[in-house]
């Protein structure tokens, strides 16, 4: 089966270079070259476009990769559609210009759509992880652990699921029509977090979303947004009410043009009430009460964002914040939070060479990069998911990949 890698890239000439080198086996070569195609789709500014073309050319030998020029004003979901209409391949995936993919997960991935070509899958999705670059190195902070019913052959079932806890699909491994169907009928001109979720509903009213046990993409976290209009949060320090604009009117474009329902039966109503819901885990966080201490200090913009995305949409969400709270060992050789017990199968191999109960963060020195790589709590233990905790082998694995990856960095 042919599968294709879309890389779209903005004026990160660095990040896609080391990208790039990881994907073509690593700093020497030793791990072997993805084995399927990758398509860059580039909209930068011409210095960094020169740059990305050096770093296409300096892994052609090794990697079957072409470059295709965008303008530089093209929003990013219409380059992402553009990219998903190149594509040729019986499945394709995305993967952001400053991420990182699993080579062994995608092939797997791709190899599951393969061996049921049949099944009405309209995609398969590993579990993600989150990492964050600090002064004293890696964090790899949280992982996906939740979500598997996204795989049920109820649409209605699928869009609560996707709702309930919602995570992307945007990185699953499409097969290549059901992508290009998705972004069909993307609004051009809508804020990408309208576009997002209408990728996201467009995909699960489709078909059931395979998931497969195991980390198959990163995501790198940052401290303040580098976008426009594609978060909850963003938009209500910026402009409270495009929010509420921009919801309705995906609300209107879902209902007709996606799952064809008239816009005042209960169907519609059953949506209205999942995108409410969706939408409350956000105003009901806390951030519209420091939204509006900050604007009553008559805080700008920018300063009113900054007062609640490290709080809300970074540290209470998927990262938990830089300080993550201390550990607890209870009785039976478990960890104990909130009272609740927690095994530890994935802490054995610490626990034994630091020949003490696992309490805090761990960290690792990582061989090939050199950089020490902090092993968060909420990695390690997920809990309140239901999810297992990871075996050791599956850590250790995921600590060599990451490894492999920043090690393809290169300074300025």
């Amino acid at each position: 089966m042919r599968h294709q890698l879309l890389i779209p890239t903005y004026n990160r000439p660095r990040e896609l270079a080391r990208l790039l080198r990881f994907l073509a086996g690593g700093p020497d070569g030793a791990a072997g070259p993805l084995a399927a195609e990758v398509l860059v789709g580039d909209s930068s500014r011409p210095e960094n476009r020169a740059a990305n073309r050096q770093a296409v050319a300096a892994v052609a030998g090794r990697l079957a990769v072409e470059l295709l020029d965008f303008p530089e004003e093209m929003p990013a979901f219409v380059k992402y559609g553009a990219l998903a209409a190149a594509a040729e391949g019986d499945t394709a995936s995305f993967c952001a210009d400053d991420d990182l993919v699993v080579p062994e997960a995608l092939d797997a991935a791709v190899a599951e759509l393969a061996a049921h070509p049949d099944d009405g899958r309209v995609a398969v999705q590993g579990r993600s992880f989150y990492l964050a670059e600090r002064p004293d190195g890696l964090a790899l902070e949280s992982a996906a652990y939740w979500r598997d019913d996204l795989s049920a052959a109820d649409r209605w079932t699928r869009l609560e699921a996707l709702f309930a806890a919602y995570e992307a699909p945007f990185y699953a491994v499409y097969r290549r029509p059901a992508l290009q169907a998705a972004f069909a009928a993307m609004p051009a001109e809508a804020e990408p977090l309208w576009q997002e979720l209408w990728l996201s509903v467009a995909s699960a009213a489709a078909g059931p979303i395979g998931r497969r046990n195991e980390w198959g993409y990163g995501r790198f976290v940052v401290d303040l947004p580098g976008f426009s209009d594609w978060h909850p949060h963003e938009i209500m320090a910026r402009r409270p009410m495009r929010l509420v604009d921009g919801m309705r009117s995906f609300r209107d474009g879902i209902l007709a043009q996606v799952l064809a329902v008239p816009g005042d039966g209960p169907e519609a109503a059953r949506f209205d009430l999942l995108l409410l819901r969706y939408l409350g885990g956000f105003l009901s966080s806390g951030a519209v009460d420091d939204l509006i201490a900050a604007r009553r200090g008559r805080a700008a913009d920018g300063e009113a964002l900054a007062a609640v995305w490290r709080k809300w949409a970074r540290g209470a969400g998927r990262a938990r914040g830089r300080h993550l709270r201390p550990w607890r060992p209870g009785r039976g050789a478990a960890l104990r939070r909130r009272g609740a017990s927690i095994g530890h199968r994935a802490l054995r191999r610490l626990t034994r060479d630091h020949r003490r109960p696992v309490e805090t963060d761990e960290h690792v020195s990582l061989p090939r990069s050199g950089a020490r790589l902090t092993l968060g709590q909420e990695f390690l233990l997920p809990s309140g998911t239901g999810a297992p905790v990871p075996e050791d082998a599956q850590v250790r694995s995921l600590i060599a990949t990451i490894d492999r990856y920043w090690a393809c960095d290169a300074p300025d």
